[in-house]
Order: structure tokens, then sequence, then C-alpha cells
């Protein structure tokens, strides 16, 4: 019975499709699903383009009333085919490499560059590849080329400061994050990058001022008041060193740095009771913080506590044994060089 109806009901609905006219048949046809090739995104394939002004008339132009006059136009040349296939090429080796296969990226991007030598994205795509291969040099050379086709590319200035940092090439990385800077005035980041190497290049006075401008931009980095703090102690500027690093602690009061940073200045300070509670705080955040306990062998060492002096060395020395050679050298353990116990340490 149940079948009987399943099937007067099915016959019902065939009939009821049957008498549907024409133009109601077409409303019920789905359109066709648009299957596109998967693109990379726009901010690493084409460049942005402007949309182009519509044509006016010129100022000396006055239609008549009864007259329509329309503006001068020109012919629209088409990109020449060269240019699309190149694009073609870009965007395969793009997926090439976003999937790990990077000698043949590397063929479709020197393919692309081939049939359209100004495609500064396939130069870029060959910089990565490069990098991720440690051929640091080459990578240079392919991204300065992408540079000069496009000066004005943050992105591009950005990554040459950084490869030329982790090249040890601080000027020139510097040089590189001043034309971001130039480029792009609200770039946080590129300012932080900037103190950062001023800083490594001990030029504090200029240091401080450019983590004044990322505070600026941006009062929330923790990093900025613990860079420019160092700079400030660098300086000899306690007192403007430790509201420094005050700022940075009520920031994020779990993070450590800022406490460790507080901590130096206040052993410069002589005051010791204070900085080694300031170690011990930072340790608290932070366990892996292994200079802390160095910090405090040395405390107690100006404070001329031997034990403990010895006690915190030890525990140093068992975290991160490279330091027995600068402990060896340090002056403020001079009072111990000569002690056996001291010795048996550091040897």
């Amino acid at each position: 019975m149940r079948i009987s109806i399943v099937c007067l009901f099915a016959l019902l609905l065939l009939a009821s499709c049957a008498t549907v006219s024409p133009e109601k048949s077409a409303q019920l046809t789905p359109e066709p699903i648009k299957v596109e090739a998967p693109k990379p995104p726009a901010s690493e394939t084409t460049p942005k383009l402007e949309p182009k002004a519509e044509a006016k008339p010129t100022p000396e132009t006055k239609p008549e009333p009864t007259t329509e006059v329309k503006p001068e136009t020109k012919p629209i040349t088409p990109a020449p085919a060269n240019i699309s296939e190149a694009m073609t090429w870009y965007e395969k080796g793009f997926w090439l490499e976003r999937y790990g296969k990077n000698e043949e990226a590397v063929k479709d991007y020197d393919k692309a560059l081939e049939l359209d030598p100004k495609l500064y994205m396939a130069l870029i795509g060959k910089t990565f590849i490069l990098l991720g291969d440690k051929k640091t040099d080459e990578a240079l050379v392919c991204l300065d080329k992408a540079l000069e086709i496009t000066p004005e590319n943050v992105d591009a200035w950005s990554l040459k400061g950084n490869i030329l940092d982790q090249m040890g090439k601080k000027e020139e990385a510097l040089k590189s994050f001043e034309k971001v800077t130039e480029l792009d005035p609200k770039n946080t980041s590129m300012w932080y990058q900037k103190a950062y190497i001023l800083r490594n290049l001990e030029q504090h006075e200029q240091a401080i001022k450019t983590y004044d401008k990322v505070i600026e931009l941006d009062p929330k980095i923790v990093n900025a008041y613990c860079g420019k703090g160092f700079s400030l102690r660098k300086l000899k500027r306690l007192d403007e060193a430790l509201v420094t690093y005050n700022q940075g602690m009520e920031i994020d009061v779990k993070y450590a740095e800022p406490v460790f940073g507080k901590g130096l200045v206040l052993e410069d300070l002589k005051q010791y009771d204070e900085a080694l509670k300031a170690f011990d705080k930072t340790l608290e955040l932070n366990s892996q913080y292994v200079i802390a306990w160095l910090e405090k062998a040395r405390c107690y060492a100006l404070k001329g506590d031997k034990q403990n002096t010895l006690t915190f060395l030890k525990k140093a020395i068992e975290l991160y044994p490279q330091w027995k050679e600068t402990i060896n050298k340090d002056d403020i353990f001079k009072n111990y060089w000569s002690d056996p116990e001291f010795q048996k340490l550091v040897k």
C-alpha cells in the first residue's frame, strides 16, 4: 500500500511538471556554476591598479544646446599576449612554490620573466626560494632587481632589511628600514626594527628617539620601553631608565623583560637588595631567564656575600656553562679569583 501511494505521488508530480510553460521552465532551470582556477592572493600577484579617470571635455569645449559633444577618447591598446602568458607562468610557479616544489617553481618564474622582464613578483618569488636554499647573496641580487622595477615596494624593502640584518650588515639594513619608514611613516614594526639596530650600533641617542616614535604609534608595545630603557641605562640616565622600565611593567605585568631591566638599573644605583627582588621576580615570571641567576651572583659579590655569590654562580654555570670564561674575567668577582672554591666552579 505504501509503495502504491508513493508511485501515485510521483505520477502526479511528473504530470504537473509536464504542464509548466517554457517561460516557467526557464525560470526553474538553475544557472551553470562557474568554477575558476585558484589564484594567488592579489597582494602576491598583480600590482594594485588604480582606476583610470573618465575622460572629460577640455575647458575650451562648450557643447551647444542642441549638439551632443563627446569627450575625446584615445584607443585602448590591449596588453601584449606575452604579458598575459607571463602571468600564467608566474601563477603556476607561485602554487608550485607553495607546495614545496621549488625547483619547478624557479623554472616557471624564469619563464615568466623571459616573457615579461618587469614582472617583479616572479623575482620576489625566486628570492624566497633562494633564501630557503640558504643562497643569501643570490637572493639579494634577485631582490635588488625587483626593487629596480618597483622602487616604492614597502614589503620588498622590509624583506631586504631583514636579510641584511640576519647577515650582520646592520648599517645597510638600517638604510632599508629607513626607506620603509619614509614610504610608510606609520609602519610601527619598521620603526621598531630601526630602533633595535640603532641600539645594537650603540647609537643610543638616536635609538631613544626612534623608540619614542614606536611608542607614539603604539603605546602598548612593551619591548619599545625595554629597548628605550636599555639605551638610557647605557647613557647613564638611570632615573629615566627606571621610569621607562616601570612603564613597561605596567603594560604587561607578566612579562619578565622590563622587570629584569629594572633590576639592572637598581644594581647600577647600588640598591642591591631592591635589585635582588627584581631578579627574583624575573625568575618567578620566567624560570628560563638564566642570566638573572648570574646577576644575583653579581649583586651578592658587590655586597661582599661570598657564600651566596658562589651559590648563584654555580646555578648560573649549571644552566649555561659558556659563562665560565666571562665570569673568570668579570672584575666584580675579582676578589674571588684566587679563591679555591671559585676556581673550582670556573675551571
